[in-house]
C-alpha cells in the first residue's frame, strides 16, 4: 500500500489501460518509482497484465558498436529470466526490439504485456552527442509499440519532456497521453504519515502529523529586502517524508519495543529537529552500524567511499559497480548494511549490480555530516589532503614551514594509516619545500652576485672619481705650465721689444749725432758734407 497517493494511482492506472502508451513526468523526488512499484504494478497484475521487469536504458553497452539503449532494454528484460535461459549480448545485439519482444512474449502475455521504462531521461542525458543511436532506438521502439498488445509507461523527470520533441513522431500516439505527478501535497502527506502507523496499531496525534507535514512543506524565499525567509509550502518530497518518519519511528520505538496501543505525540515530532538534521542523523546512524566492526578507520572509509564515489564533485549521484568499494577497504557486508539502512540502492542489470546513493535529497545532508565528522576525527594533514585532492591539487593548498613540520611528525607516528591521497599530498608538500629551498638558494646566489656587482661598481666609481681627480690635477699642472710658458714667451717678446727699442734709440742717437756733425761739416765744407750725407743715407 502507498499512502497519500490513492487518487494518483487510480488515475494513472485508468490512463495507461485506456491510452496504452503514457508519459509519466514529475519533479525529481516526487516518488515516481514508488508509485509505480507499490501501486501501479500490483493493480496491473490484478488485471492480468504481464508486467515486465522495470527497464533502464542507460546501461553501458558490453559490445563495441552496439546500440547501448536497445541493448540495455533487452538486458533489463533478460535479467528476470533464469541464467541458463538468458541470451548472450551478441544474440541480443542481432535482434530488433520488435523481434525480441515477440520472441520473449510467453503465454502470460495473452492479455497484453506492459513495459515500464524508469528514469527514461537517461536516453537524453547519457550522451547528448549520440544522435544516430537515439534515432535508431526510437525507431525500433516505435515499431515494437505498433503492436496493440503491448502497453508502455515512460517515467521521466519533467525538465526532460521538451527534449523528447524530435523523437515523438517515431512513437505511436506521439506520446500525447501524459500524466504529471506532483510532489506530495500537505493533506496527502498527513495521510502518508498516519496511515503506516495506524496499520501497526499506533495512534499518530493529529496535531503532530499536521506539524510534521507543515515542517516538511516549508520553503525558503527572498523577502523584499533580499533576505531569506521561510514560508509555508504546498508540497512535500516523499523521500523526505519517508526518512523523517522512519527516523521518528526508530527513535520513538527502539528495537523489540511493543508498539500496539501506543501513540506518537507532538513532542516526539519536535524532538527530531530540522529535516536536514533528521536526514543527517539517519545517515550517521546507518554509517555507524555498517562500519561498526571496523571502528573509526572503517567509518572513515565508508564516508570517504560515499563522498567520493557515490557523489560527484559537481554534487550529483553517481553509479558504481559493486566491488568498487573494495578499493576503500570495505566489505560486501558493509555495503549490505548501507543497503539495509536504505542509504545505498542496488540495481541489477544483466547479472551486474550497480550501487548508488538512495536519493538525491540525501546529498546535502551526507556532505554536511561528512564535513563535520572529518573535521572532528581527522588530523590537519588528513583534512587538508582531502581538500587538496577535491580541488584539483592546487599548489596554494600545500602545507609549508611549521604546518608541514607538524604534518610530517604526525605522519611519522601514523604511517600505516595514511591513504594514497595523503601520501601524495605529503610528497607534494615536500617537493614544493625542496623547490622553495632551491629558489631560496638561487635567490641568495643572485643576491651575492648582486652585492659583488654593487661593490665592483662602487670600486669602479671610486676609481673613476680618482682618475678624474688625477686628470684634473694633471690638467691644472698642464694649464699652469702653459701659463708659465706663455709668461716666458711674453717676457722674451718683451725683452726683444726692449732690445729693439734700445737699438732704435741708439740708431736715433747716432743719426742725431751724424746730423749734428753733418750740419757742422756743411758749414765748414759743403761738398764734403754732401758726400758724407750720401754715405750716411746708404748706411
Amino acid at each position: 500500500t502507498i499512502y497519500g497517493r490513492a487518487r494518483e494511482a487510480r488515475d494513472l492506472l485508468g490512463l495507461l489501460v485506456g491510452a496504452r502508451i503514457v508519459l509519466l513526468n514529475s519533479p525529481s523526488g516526487a516518488g515516481k518509482t514508488s508509485l509505480i512499484q507499490a501501486a501501479l504494478i500490483p493493480r496491473l497484475e490484478q488485471r492480468r497484465f504481464a508486467v515486465r521487469p522495470t527497464i533502464r536504458v542507460g546501461a553501458p553497452a558490453p559490445l563495441p558498436g552496439a546500440n547501448r539503449y536497445l541493448l540495455s532494454v533487452m538486458q533489463s528484460l533478460e535479467d528476470a529470466r533464469p541464467a541458463a535461459e538468458q541470451l548472450a549480448p551478441q544474440e541480443l545485439a542481432g535482434l530488433t526490439l520488435e523481434a525480441y519482444l515477440a520472441q520473449r512474449a510467453g503465454a502470460d502475455a495473452a492479455n497484453g504485456q506492459v513495459l515500464i521504462f524508469d528514469q527514461f531521461e537517461e536516453v537524453l542525458s547519457l550522451d547528448p552527442t549520440d544522435e544516430p543511436a537515439r534515432l535508431a532506438f526510437f525507431t525500433q521502439l516505435g515499431d515494437a509499440l505498433a503492436n496493440p498488445w503491448i502497453w508502455a509507461l515512460f517515467a521521466i523527470r519533467e525538465e526532460y519532456v521538451a527534449a523528447l520533441e524530435p523523437y515523438i513522431g517515431l512513437v505511436p500516439t506521439r506520446l500525447a497521453n501524459t500524466f504529471r505527478l506532483d510532489l506530495l501535497g500537505v493533506e496527502a502527506a498527513r495521510d502518508a504519515i498516519c496511515g503506516p502507523a495506524r496499520t501497526r496499531g499506533v495512534a499518530f496525534d493529529a496535531a503532530a502529523a499536521e506539524a510534521l507535514a507543515g515542517n516538511l512543506a516549508k520553503i525558503v524565499v527572498q523577502d523584499a529586502g533580499g533576505r531569506p525567509v521561510e514560508r509555508a509550502g504546498i508540497s512535500v518530497e516523499p523521500v523526505q517524508l519517508q526518512v523523517v518518519c522512519y527516523r521518528l519511528w526508530e527513535r520513538r520505538f527502539p528495537a523489540a519495543a511493543a508498539v500496539a496501543g501506543q501513540a506518537i505525540s507532538a513532542e516526539d515530532v519536535r524532538a527530531i529537529g530540522s529535516i536536514d538534521d533528521a536526514l543527517g542523523e539517519y545517515y550517521e546512524s546507518g554509517v555507524q552500524k555498517a562500519a561498526a566492526a571496523a571502528g573509526q578507520a572503517g567509518e572513515r572509509s565508508v564516508r570517504a567511499w560515499i563522498d567520493t564515489e557515490l557523489i560527484t564533485r559537481q554534487g550529483f549521484r553517481s553509479q558504481v559497480l559493486q566491488g568498487n568499494e573494495a578499493a576503500f577497504g570495505l566489505s560486501e557486508a558493509t555495503v549490505a548494511g548501507l543497503t539495509d539502512a536504505y542509504l545505498v540502492r542496488e540495481e541489477r542489470r544483466r547479472g551486474v549490480t550497480w550501487l548508488e546513493l538512495a536519493h538525491d535529497r540525501l546529498i546535502a545532508p551526507v556532505r554536511a555530516s561528512n564535513r563535520r565528522w572529518f573535521a572532528a576525527n581527522l588530523s590537519p594533514l588528513q583534512r587538508q589532503a582531502e581538500v587538496w585532492a577535491a580541488q584539483g591539487q592546487l599548489a596554494s593548498l600545500l602545507f609549508r614551514d611549521a604546518e608541514l613540520a607538524a604534518a610530517e611528525a604526525w605522519a611519522a607516528a601514523n604511517a600505516d594509516g595514511l591513504t594514497a591521497d595523503e601520501r601524495l599530498f605529503l610528497d607534494s608538500c615536500r617537493a614544493e619545500r625542496a623547490r622553495a629551498e632551491e629558489r631560496a638558494r638561487a635567490a641568495r646566489r643572485i643576491r651575492n652576485l648582486a652585492v659583488g656587482a654593487s661593490i665592483a661598481a662602487v670600486l669602479a666609481v671610486l676609481a673613476a672619481l680618482t682618475a678624474v681627480g688625477f686628470y684634473g690635477q694633471a690638467e691644472a699642472r698642464r694649464a699652469e705650465a702653459d701659463q708659465q710658458r706663455g709668461i716666458a714667451v711674453a717676457n722674451a717678446q718683451l725683452a726683444r721689444a726692449q732690445q729693439a727699442t734700445a737699438e732704435s734709440s741708439a740708431r736715433v742717437s747716432r743719426t742725431r749725432e751724424l746730423a749734428a756733425a753733418a750740419r757742422t761739416q756743411i758749414e765748414i765744407d759743403p761738398e764734403r758734407s754732401l758726400l758724407l750725407a750720401l754715405r750716411a743715407a746708404n748706411t
